[in-house]
């Protein structure tokens, strides 16, 4: 990037040295010494950018402290302006206090004093929303969001007795969903496969509560248009599918009359689908993901017994094996591959949904038990983002959900996220990176967000005082 501006490369390379210095900066801050060697102005530029791609602000706090530490006589001058550079108010008031305002750089600082102050009011501000009557919140700067670099979508899906067309985008940094424009008008979906190739979203099979489809649409997140492109050989709804390689996968699934073993391959470069090798076992309602460039499909259905089998297809031999059995029969089960593992979560056993949840280690072939999810839910979508596991929607066995959570794996622990803006269940969830478009699917009201959550609070509290079945 330095190289590039001291050569005027105004049009070319700056702009994309920037953006991936932009979307690679908690790894270009924790390694290597470039970035304590740039100017203040750069570091300033950079540490106040929408786009600096960080999951929690104290990155942006500690990186400009390792800056000033590299020559530290002659930059600690600096601190307050480095201070204004970091979104402050979205810190945790513990981290605040003891890795900023008690700083050994800014306690005595002067300069810094005002900015301190004045985040110390927000953040109290922010800690006795719930406790005490506030007129009103108003989100300061330094509270406002980035804009994050990857966006998970959610395709369709089935809303209390029927199935839907919207489509929903999730900003991890305001944690909302929004819906985004340009909904599937011709086509509700639900229980059908999606797969992410590029910009890219791949919707595959479905029900649409009277017919099992056989067609297959792409939709194109940057220029927001539908494609209808080749058919699979086969009726699919409750199909499992996954990309590899820039091929699509689709598993299994029910035509209507039988649950299949088959498997399809799709290739854009000739909008193809070819069969494969078939399956060891029939699944509907089975979760499919990738793990080591290898395809792992785990439960299911196969309209007489729900599975706890599993098994692994080797694109390189074009042969399925069988692994482990899990612990639990799971079908309407999501699974995700991460770090290494295989993640299966939730489903239905035949008595009753489950939030328990196991792992799957390939490196010895056996399944160990892990946290629980917060809720008991078959049907729903899930993802990796920011390290994160995210469940979305979803079905209880008595209504479909709007609840969302994430797993922090290094953690342990869940959390919850912002609802559905519908519940739903029978949803398929994909992300995009790095969308050159993002803030077309981004939330908007980002200055609102301190108020908005006053406001859910208030309403929270008051149907508390109420009695749960009160009608808002």
């Amino acid at each position: 990037m330095r190289f590039a501006s001291a050569r005027s490369l105004n049009k070319s390379l700056l702009p994309t040295s920037r953006l991936f210095l932009l979307r690679n900066f908690e790894e270009v801050a924790a390694k290597g010494n470039e970035i304590v060697e740039i100017s203040l102005k750069d570091l300033c530029t950079i540490l106040k950018d929408d786009l600096l791609n960080i999951k929690d602000e104290c990155t942006a706090w500690e990186c400009a402290v390792r800056w000033i530490k590299h020559n530290s006589d002659e930059r600690r001058q600096y601190v307050s302006m480095l201070l204004q550079t970091v979104r402050l108010g979205i810190l945790q008031t513990e981290y605040f206090m003891d890795e900023v305002k008690n700083h050994e750089f800014v306690k005595d600082n002067e300069e810094a004093r005002p900015i301190i102050i004045k985040t110390l009011s927000f953040l109290y501000e922010l800690d006795e929303i719930g406790k005490r009557e506030i007129e009103q919140i108003h989100t300061p700067s330094n509270a406002i969001p980035r804009i994050p670099q990857d966006i998970i979508f959610i395709t369709g899906g089935w809303h209390r007795t029927q199935a839907v067309s919207k489509i929903q985008s999730y900003d991890s940094r305001a944690d909302r969903w929004i819906f985004a424009l340009d909904e599937d008008l011709s086509r509700p979906l639900a229980y059908h496969g999606s797969a992410s190739v590029g910009y890219k979203i791949y919707v595959i099979g479905g029900f649409d509560g009277n017919s099992y489809f056989n067609s297959c649409r792409v939709y194109d997140t940057l220029n927001k248009s539908w494609q209808e492109i080749s058919p699979m050989h086969s009726r699919r709804g409750y199909v499992s599918v996954v990309e590899l390689n820039g091929f699509i996968y689709a598993m299994g699934g029910f035509d209507g009359e039988i649950r299949l073993d088959s498997v399809e391959k799709y290739d854009s470069s000739t909008n193809q689908w070819s069969l494969i090798e078939n399956m060891n076992s029939a699944r509907s309602d089975a979760h499919a993901c990738v793990l080591n460039k290898k395809i792992y499909i785990v439960g299911g259905f196969t309209g007489q017994i729900i599975l706890q089998t599993a098994e692994m297809f080797d694109p390189n031999t074009g042969k399925w094996t069988n692994i482990a059995n899990m612990a639990t029969r799971r079908s309407g089960v999501a699974c995700v591959g991460y770090n290494g593992l295989l993640y299966a979560m939730g489903g239905f056993d035949g008595h009753a949904r489950l939030s328990s949840c196991e792992r799957y280690d390939p490196s010895n072939d056996e399944w160990k038990r892990i946290i629980d999810m917060p809720r008991k839910k078959s049907n729903f979508g899930i993802e990796v983002l920011d390290n994160m596991i995210f469940t979305i929607g979803g079905y209880n066995g008595l209504f479909t959900l709007t609840h969302c959570e994430c797993l922090d794996v290094a953690e342990n622990q869940w959390y919850e996220v912002t609802e559905l803006k519908i519940t739903l269940s029978g949803v398929k969830a994909v992300v995009v990176r790095e969308l050159p478009n993002v803030s077309d699917y981004i939330y908007k009201n980002r200055t609102d967000l301190i108020e908005e959550r006053r406001r859910r609070m208030i309403v929270t509290q008051f149907r508390q005082s109420v009695g749960n079945n009160a009608e808002i």
